[in-house]
């Protein structure tokens, strides 16, 4: 297993954790309004009875303070635009993703149980079909570590 980085004030703040993110595409045909709406009302509660058997910390769509992280392709064609006039960034571009669903645990054990388990590929792969594009995701992996949180500087 990957050697875990501590928080280096001590411990008034929370252990690092693993923290695996997956960047999905929804299907071209398939509408904005209503892919927030499947990906909210139905695909997160089933993800939560998963992450939680197999012990997971933190289930999010990587935006705590609102209800969902999904990008809008109209919001991202807008700033798409935007950022071609920036110039102190030229390179720069949006992430062409559609959702991001991010997940903490404190080992890698237990996410390769989480996606082992027979009711990730029967439940949340199967009710993605009609939305997602099951054939792609980007994803990441690494320990978090928070630096500032609720207006408190942490991780010093």
């Amino acid at each position: 297993m990957a050697e875990q980085q501590q928080p280096r004030n001590g411990d008034s703040y929370r252990q690092a954790l693993l923290k695996w993110s997956v960047h999905h595409y929804k299907l071209p045909h398939v509408d904005d309004q209503a892919f927030a709406k499947w990906y909210t009302e139905v695909q997160v509660p089933q993800i939560m009875k998963i992450a939680q058997r197999h012990g997971v910390r933190k289930y999010s769509l990587l935006n705590r303070r609102a209800p969902q992280y999904i990008t809008p392709s109209f919001l991202r064609d807008y700033f798409e635009a935007e950022m071609k006039e920036i110039k102190t960034a030229p390179g720069w571009k949006l992430a062409p993703f559609d959702v991001t669903a991010a997940y903490w645990s404190d080992s890698p054990e237990k996410l390769k149980a989480m996606l082992a388990d027979p009711d990730w590929e029967n439940i949340i792969i199967a009710g993605e079909k009609p939305w997602i594009d099951t054939e792609r995701a980007d994803c990441q992996i690494g320990w978090d570590n928070t630096y500032l949180e609720d207006g408190k500087i942490g991780n010093e």
